[in-house]
């Protein structure tokens, strides 16, 4: 009796463990999760770590330049190293290289009346066919970009700040040098060299973000000034389609080598509630194949109103980690040249 009593309870939890049959009870097995880079498994859930953070290396302060005093070129160092300062951005400093080979090319644009970035080895005053090669003629030995403005010195300076590709120049996180060169003769050419040295240059932090312009400035401008290359499939910057159909850009930046994704990125006049009907301008649109992946432009349709406040709303990721940003300006009543850099 005890033996058949034994055997009943044995079968009954054999039963029970199984989960066979009707009114059995089933025990849950616990399922690790599969974690998806970048994310890691931490208490049993995935969770995305902290990225870690690059610390930036930034000239915060550069030797007292040598231009005269109340020069073209004096003008322009001041307004771009302003605007970088504005920005967040690490100054640059003069160098007499680059200095030398802004001279040469300013001298061969006025000289010849051709306003390009290249030189004709067979014309008067030829240094280098492109700007690295007037650079290295010049003795410098790191790498170099070069702009070229019409206007004078701090003029020149702006109205490149004005602009989407030229605004990138002057935004180059890495520069560490520049030259500076305007020649009084034809068209009054600014010549402006930018330059890396012979190491990495400087960097901000992995996780920096800027914008231009930046929260809070005045006396932006209404318009975008027209530049080379033509940024934009849908209007002729060689005409005055420019003073009709454009805003000044509205940029933001990530530090240089991530990528910054847009979701939505919109200006709104104060006291409204459409924001304006803009051309969104990225690495992936642009049709110059120009524009990094940390930057990312909007160019409204139709020009700024003059004194006016705008909003601006920016949502969207650097590298995958959600970025939001919300900051405002307000216009002057110039065209194209407002936005100075020493507000």
């Amino acid at each position: 009796m005890k033996k058949h009593l034994l055997a009943t309870v044995i079968s009954s939890l054999i039963l029970s463990a199984c989960g066979g049959g009707s009114g059995g009870v089933s025990t849950p097995v616990a399922v690790t999760p599969a974690c998806i880079a970048p994310q890691v498994l931490t208490n049993g859930v995935c969770v995305t770590p902290a990225p870690t953070v690059t610390p930036a290396k930034l000239q915060t302060s550069v030797p007292t330049p040598t231009y005269l005093v109340g020069s073209e070129e004096l003008a322009a160092f001041n307004e771009f190293n302003g605007f970088r300062k504005m920005m967040g951005l690490g100054l640059v400093a003069q160098n007499l290289k680059l200095d030398q080979a802004a001279a040469n090319h300013a001298n061969y644009i006025v000289v010849n009346q051709i306003f390009s970035h290249t030189e004709d080895p067979s014309k008067p005053g030829f240094t280098g066919v492109n700007p690295q090669d007037r650079t290295q003629f010049s003795g410098y030995a790191g790498n170099d970009g070069e702009m070229l403005a019409g206007t004078g010195g701090q003029i020149g300076v702006r109205q490149l700040m004005n602009t989407i590709y030229h605004r990138d120049g002057i935004a180059t996180q890495s520069i560490i040098d520049a030259g500076f060169s305007l020649n009084v003769g034809w068209f009054k050419p600014l010549v402006v060299e930018n330059g890396l040295g012979v190491g990495l240059g400087q960097n901000n932090s992995s996780d920096f973000v800027t914008t231009y312009p930046v929260d809070l400035q005045t006396d932006l401008p209404l318009v975008m000034s027209g530049e080379t290359p033509n940024p934009f499939s849908d209007i002729d910057t060689t005409t005055n389609d420019v003073l009709t159909k454009t805003t000044s850009p509205v940029s933001i930046y990530s530090a240089f080598g991530t990528t910054l994704a847009v979701t939505s990125f919109t200006v709104t006049e104060a006291a409204q509630t459409a924001p304006l009907d803009v051309r969104l301008i990225t690495n992936a649109n642009d049709i110059n194949k120009h524009i990094g992946t940390n930057v990312v432009h909007i160019v409204g349709k139709a020009p700024f109103k003059a004194n006016t406040k705008y909003s601006v709303s920016f949502i969207g990721n650097v590298n995958g980690v959600a970025l939001v940003k919300n900051w405002s300006f307000t216009t002057g009543a110039s065209l194209n040249i407002g936005g100075g850099a020493n507000q």
